[in-house]
């Protein structure tokens, strides 16, 4: 019986990580940017993750994050309102978030690492 459960966790693990991998599997990722959040790494952490919180719609999967803004099919998460945003890399189990509101516009929002904080800039406002 323990066999089978840790068989189970693992293809759940597994299809949980080839998901997230993916891209856009439920939508959280859309090329219409008139309000949310673009997340970019410029970090280098390898295998990093963000999650975004399905407030105010959309998703909350778990994706790998780009290196720039510039594909919107990656980069973008369209919401309103306030939300959690997370980042993980789930080979190490670090994890860190913020609680951020989008406003009226598209927030810019870089990962520097871990240890230091987010910088954020808004468009349209």
């Amino acid at each position: 019986m323990k066999f089978a459960s840790i068989v189970i966790a693992s293809i759940l693990l597994f299809a949980t990580q080839v998901a997230s991998s993916a891209g856009s599997v439920d939508g959280s990722h859309e090329t219409n940017a008139g309000t949310g959040f673009n997340i970019r790494d410029v970090s280098g952490t390898n295998g990093l993750q963000a999650f975004v919180s399905g407030y105010g719609g959309g998703g909350s999967g778990w994706y790998d994050v780009p290196s720039s803004f510039d594909n919107p099919a990656t980069a973008h998460w369209s919401r309103s309102g306030w939300e959690i945003v997370g980042f993980q890399v789930p080979t190490t189990g670090e994890t860190r978030g913020w609680y951020l509101e989008t406003g009226s516009g598209v927030t810019n929002l870089t990962f520097f690492g871990f240890n230091q904080d987010i910088g954020l800039t808004r468009d349209g406002l």
